[in-house]
């Protein structure tokens, strides 16, 4: 788990830096490339959040499994 949170933690500080750089380049260009950098992030975003989804349900059920055949 804690490398699941390493993993979010640094992707997420990138998206952070990618929303503030692009923040900063539509306020001053506005322009059609800006635009596009910033939907990128937006994109980068959405998929971190699902692949920290699908890794932690992942985790979780070999976490399962493993607990099912200890038992047996």
């Amino acid at each position: 788990m804690n490398t699941l949170r390493e993993f979010f933690n640094d992707t997420y500080d990138w998206i952070a830096d990618c929303f503030d750089t692009t923040t900063k380049r539509l306020k001053e260009e506005g322009t059609p490339m800006a635009n596009f950098a910033w939907n990128f992030c937006r994109i980068g975003l959405k998929f971190t959040f699902y692949l920290f989804l699908l890794l932690v349900t992942i985790e979780n059920i070999l976490l399962i499994v493993s607990l099912v055949s200890n038992i047996f």
